[in-house]
Order: C-alpha cells, then sequence, then structure tokens
C-alpha cells in the first residue's frame, strides 16, 4: 500500500524546525525527515504510530513515534533515497514513495495515510492459497552454478484482494541474501486467494517458506 505525500506550509512547519535545530545542535552531520500525519479520510493526526526509516533492501535506519499532534522526526547519517513505513502494529502499516535526502538536509511533509485495517493471523480466518499462475521466484544464476540450495522464509500481507500489501515483506529466515532477493523481485507481482472470515474477504498476515533446490 503506497501512500500519498502533500507538501504544508501551516504552523505545524515552525514546531518541526524548533525539533530540527535542536537535533542539528547535537549531531554535526545529520539528514532529517520531519513530518505531521494525517488520516486520509477525517484529515486528523494520527498519533501513535511508529515510523521507521527505511534505506536499501528495506533496511530499518531510525525509527520514532508520532506525538498527540502526529508529528515525528528521523534522522539518517548519510544522503540518499529512503522511504517511511508508518505502522499501527506488527501487521498493520502503510509506506511512502522514495524520499530523496541531501547531504545534511531535510525535508518537511506532511503524510496522508489511508486507514489501516486489521490484519488477521491465519488461525482466525480461512487459508490463503497462492494462485496457479502466480510468478515464481527465480533461481539466482550464481547460486544454481555453485550448486547451492537453500529457502526463504517469508512474511508478508495479503489484503483483501490477494494483493501483497507493499512495505509488509519481512524475512523471517534466509540461508542466502540471493534468495532473498529473488523472492523480494516477485512477491508484490504474486497473486492470492484472499482469507474470509464469514464469506468475508479481509487481511491476512502470512508466512511462507520459498525452497529453492536443483534437481538431481
Amino acid at each position: 500500500m503506497t501512500i500519498l505525500t502533500i507538501l504544508d506550509s501551516s504552523w505545524w512547519r515552525k514546531l518541526l524546525s524548533l525539533a530540527i535545530i535542536a537535533l542539528s545542535s547535537t549531531r554535526a552531520s545529520a539528514q532529517v525527515i520531519a513530518g505531521r500525519v494525517v488520516d486520509e479520510r477525517s484529515r486528523s493526526p494520527l498519533r501513535g504510530l511508529t515510523v521507521t526509516l527505511l534505506g536499501d533492501s528495506a533496511q530499518e535506519i531510525s525509527k520514532a513515534t508520532t506525538d498527540t499532534l502526529g508529528v515525528f522526526y528521523v534522522s539518517a547519517t548519510a544522503a540518499g533515497t529512503y522511504r517511511l513505513r508508518f505502522s499501527l502494529d506488527t501487521t498493520t502499516s502503510a509506506e511512502s514513495p522514495p524520499i530523496e535526502l541531501a547531504a545534511d538536509g531535510y525535508v518537511e511533509r506532511e503524510f496522508v495515510v489511508p486507514p489501516l485495517a486489521r490484519v488477521y493471523l491465519e488461525s482466525e480466518v480461512t487459508q490463503v492459497q497462492t494462485l496457479p499462475q502466480g510468478p515464481v521466484p527465480r533461481y539466482p544464476a550464481d547460486l544454481r552454478q555453485q550448486n547451492i540450495e537453500g529457502g526463504v522464509v517469508a512474511q508478508f500481507v495479503v489484503d483483501s484482494t490477494g494483493r501483497v500489501v507493499r512495505g509488509s515483506f519481512r524475512v523471517v529466515y534466509s540461508t542466502n541474501m540471493l534468495f532473498t532477493d529473488a523472492v523480494r523481485a516477485v512477491i508484490y507481482d504474486m497473486r492470492f486467494r484472499p482469507a474470509e472470515i464469514r464469506g468475508r474477504k479481509v487481511n491476512q498476515l502470512v508466512q511462507q517458506p520459498f525452497t529453492f533446490g536443483l534437481a538431481r
């Protein structure tokens, strides 16, 4: 799920500027993203959300929690392209589009987040199943040539339409980073039969193994 971002020039920017000045005074070199998170429907501030700064390969750089005004700021130690993940709990989240951070710079934005629907566990719903026409991870050529086998156990959220929610992919276990990259490359193109509760399609947290084996 990708969230919308809009620039804002209201009073809260002054509050963010004060926070940024305080942060800069304690760190000689810092890249900062500051913002306010609001609900897409009501435009009311969302407090208590966990905001995670994500780098390359969804690496977690830093975290913050939105205050009563929905305001937060997170920092990085280098310039680059980042994303923000807004989490309600361990299974419910939304992710921002890419954000460019310059050296010793900062970005101020208001983030409009769609409703974060509840995500159900496998024990609460009908089992999610992979549709047969969905893509499968490609065996990494380097590992195939070296006759290296292995696997990945991935965790992600499948929404009520059978698609994997953007930003929900997590690695529970992996024998090799190249296997992880192969799964990540196709996971958001895979299609599932969505879980149901009493005939109503719902979001479900899925944990699925992907095995990479060679024919003997």
